[in-house]
Formats: C-alpha cells, structure tokens, sequence
C-alpha cells in the first residue's frame, strides 16, 4: 500500500519553503515567534540542550545564560541566517515575516493603521487594552482575516502538508487568542507583540561572546537519533508535530526521550488547542501570544 504524506516518517519541513513548488530552500523565519523564557525556566542552567533552529532567537538567549545549545534545522536557509545573527547582523524578513507584512498592510484600510497600532502595543493597562482591542477586530477585520486565512486560501498558497498545520478558523483563533492574553500583562514590554501587529522588534538581543551553539543541518528526529542515549537536559520543539503524522510524531518523540537524561524537560508548542490545563496554562504564559498549548514531556 502506498503511504500518504501524513503517514510517512518524515516531515513537510524538509522542502525548507512553505509552497509546493520545487527550488531551493527559502529563509521562512527571520523572527523565532516563541518565548524562551518557557524553556529557560524549565531548563537547567548548565546543561546541554538541544532546540529548533528557526530564526536563532531562543538558541542565543538560552546559549547566553551558560548552556552548551545544539540548535538543529532541516532548512539550510535558516541555519545561514543563524550564523549571520551570531555576527551581530540584522534580522532579515523571512516568508513567514512578509505575509505578515502584507497582512498589516491588507488591514489599513479596516482600521489597522500602523500609528494606532504602535499606540496599543505601548499600553500598560490590561483592561484598556482589552477595551481597545476588541475596537481594534471589529467585524470587518475578522472577516478580512477569517477570508486571508482560510483552509482553501492556504492550500492554494502552501500546499496541503502547510495547510494543515492550521487549527479550523485559524484568522478568528489567532484574534481571540492574542485578545484572552493581553488581558493578563502590559503591552509595553512585550516586543512580541510589537513584532506581531507593526513589524518592528522593541526588545533587545542576547549579547555577542557567550554563545556555545552547535549548529547541525538536518531532521530533528535524525538528529535525535544520532546523539549518545541520555546525553541532553532539555529539549525544545517547536511547532514540528503539527504537520507530520502519527509515524513521524511517534519517531520523534521515542527518540527525544532516548537522548534525554532522566527526568529532561521535553517542551513541545502547537499551534493546535489542547484539552490540558497545564499545557494550556504554559501557553498563556509565552508572551509570544500565539500557541495553542506547549506539552512539557519528562525524558
């Protein structure tokens, strides 16, 4: 019997570009959408850890503190701009980064001009933040996103192994989820968020000259595989177990638990609502708004 794509032992990252169409990898991220401090406070001080690669973010911040970081990326693409990160250059937009773009742009005209939007982010209120956003998604701008988003739109522009990846009425999803959590902390201080609605990065960046990062090119799972059995105290990963299927997750997740030590914190984002309250709870937590829940596995 022929496997489906969802079947294989493999995962649609592997292409390194978000459409179905062949070329080489393209940079997808130019900013890490995650908050570290989920890992940093789970993790131990010291120890070596292993996360995905994507834009750099949470491998510097972690590598910062003392960790030995192995920061692991199927996408060339994103490990080249890893690199240029560690030298102190700018972040680059990344395919992800301009749909955005377009996404703020496309919302103008609705309201979602970018003075107002700077203004909102600078609010350290919770409860009028909660009041101004709830002007800021009027019916317009759901509709907007709820049409931009949609399963059918995504299939055409992504393919069907990134189409899937997004939760049923994934535009409305985002707006509810980034509306419950604004109600808990200040905007201001959240540079996230500014990423998220003006493009602009207001926090600053781990400093140069205390990085230990190993860079490996490759599936995480492979990459797992191959490390010596309980030789890591911690493991993030982010965002690859909403593509793949059952055979993929199950590869994935036997060889995480191998290569932690006993007891190693496995943190797992989706984008996906979850029915646990602790994973649920975790992701409230990440100030980059946007996860449905992040799993915390014990190796």
């Amino acid at each position: 019997m022929t496997l489906s794509i969802a079947d294989h032992a493999t995962t649609p990252w592997e292409a390194g570009r978000f459409d179905a169409r062949p070329g080489p990898p393209r940079l997808l991220f130019g900013r890490t959408f995650e908050d570290p401090t989920i890992e940093s406070d789970l993790f131990p001080a010291d120890g070596v850890v292993l996360c995905i690669a994507s834009a750099g973010d949470t491998s510097r911040a972690l590598a910062a503190t003392g960790r030995s970081v192995i920061a692991v990326d199927i996408n060339p693409a994103q490990l080249d701009e890893v690199r240029r990160r560690l030298d102190g250059r700018v972040a680059r937009r990344g395919a992800a980064d301009r749909l955005l773009a377009i996404g703020r742009v496309a919302l103008g005209p609705v309201g979602w001009r970018k003075s107002r939007l700077q203004r909102f982010c600078q609010l350290d209120d919770p409860s009028e933040q909660v009041v101004e956003w709830r002007r800021l998604v009027s019916p317009l701008v759901r509709a907007a996103t709820r049409a931009a988003l949609s399963p059918r739109v995504l299939r055409i522009a992504y393919g069907e192994p990134f189409a899937r990846l997004a939760p049923t009425r994934f535009g409305e999803l985002m707006l509810d989820r980034i509306g419950s959590r604004i109600a808990t902390e200040p905007n201001r201080g959240n540079p996230w968020l500014s990423q998220l609605l003006t493009g602009v990065w207001t926090g600053s960046d781990p400093t140069r000259g205390r990085h230990r990062i190993d860079l490996r090119c490759g599936d995480v799972a492979a990459v797992l595989e191959g490390l010596p059995a309980a030789s890591l105290d911690g493991i993030s990963l982010s965002n690859v177990l909403d593509g793949p299927g059952q055979a993929y997750r199950e590869r994935l997740l036997t060889a995480a638990h191998r290569a932690g030590r006993a007891g190693a914190p496995i943190v797992i984002r989706s984008f996906l609502d979850t029915e646990d309250p602790q994973s649920r709870r975790l992701a409230d937590l990440d100030r980059s708004l946007l996860w449905g829940g992040i799993a915390v596995h014990r190796a």
